[in-house]
């Protein structure tokens, strides 16, 4: 522990006093300790978790994460933390981002299928996929050099009697991969684990075919869409957006004012059906005008 820096003494400071919070938070099946050491490690693995995150935002994120039951970091490739820099409060946040494993928990965990699996498939694999009826064969030669990546795989089956049954499957090409990378905020973890982030986003579109049956899913859901909105497509600031709109009002052409459309007779005839009639007034004569009021009369 002496080597540890001051920022990461204060991530070990928070974890010790609100450990009891944690124990609560996590199923009884998670062992307490075990996931306190794996939260201190994950946010220690990313030096802007500790350096810019702020401590109530970092620990937020790994009280969701027991309150699922998912240990945190690459040891486990349950889910991770991210660091996320919000404009609008001019703050770095820590946000929590799902792992290959925690994806496919979270879909078996729903019901939806008993096994799911992602591959990457390399150039000369033997792969072969067919829509109609669904079924894929991914043959790879263990004695030859596999190639290039080409894109990922991922399966989701049911077992009946010991056997695979095909439920559905998703192929996502390399282009497609590198789409879903470009728009991570942080992707530093795609560099350190680009394997793990391959299968993690291929199992993330086989999920978009299934139901969101329960509330784990939807949540593995949500914390995905949070980590892949690039920070260039944030709302800017209050300045920013002001100046902006100005810029676009300028450019805007002039409405043009339109004559009101002429009355038809049927609306004039009405109109003069509404008209209010005027009161019939009488005149007073002069001697009842000055004739005196009475008391307690007007």
């Amino acid at each position: 522990m002496g080597n540890l820096s001051e920022s990461q003494m204060a991530i070990v400071t928070l974890m010790d006093r609100k450990f009891e919070v944690l124990k609560k938070a996590l199923p009884a099946n998670v062992n307490p300790a075990r996931f306190k050491q794996a939260a201190i490690m994950a946010a220690t693995e990313n030096p802007k978790i500790v350096l810019e995150c702020t401590p109530a935002s970092v620990f937020t994120a790994i009280l969701q994460a027991a309150q699922l039951g998912y240990n945190l970091g690459s040891a486990y490739n349950e889910a991770y933390l991210i660091p996320y820099r919000d404009k609008r409060k001019g703050v770095t946040e820590c946000k929590l981002t799902p792992g290959y494993v925690g994806m496919r928990r979270a879909l078996i965990r729903s019901g939806s299928a008993d096994v799911v699996h992602a591959s990457i498939v390399h150039q000369n694999d033997l792969c072969t996929i067919s829509h109609h009826p669904p079924s894929v064969s991914h043959e790879i030669d263990l004695k030859g050099d596999r190639g290039e990546w080409l894109g990922v795989l991922a399966c989701a089956y049911r077992l009946k009697d010991g056997v695979h049954q095909l439920i559905d499957f998703e192929y996502l090409s390399e282009e497609r991969i590198l789409a879903a990378k470009a728009q991570a905020r942080d992707k530093s973890l795609w560099n350190k684990f680009p394997e793990q982030f391959w299968k993690k986003t291929g199992v993330r579109a086989l999920v978009k075919l299934f139901p969101l049956v329960n509330d784990e899913l939807v949540t593995m859901v949500s914390w995905d869409n949070e980590s892949n909105i690039p920070l260039e497509e944030q709302a800017p600031t209050i300045h920013q957006d002001t100046a902006t709109a100005a810029a676009v009002v300028k450019e805007l052409p002039q409405a043009e004012v339109l004559p009101p459309p002429p009355e038809s007779p049927q609306a004039a005839k009405a109109k003069e059906k509404t008209k209010p009639r005027k009161k019939r007034t009488t005149k007073k004569s002069k001697e009842e005008a000055n004739a005196p009021v009475p008391f307690g009369f007007a």
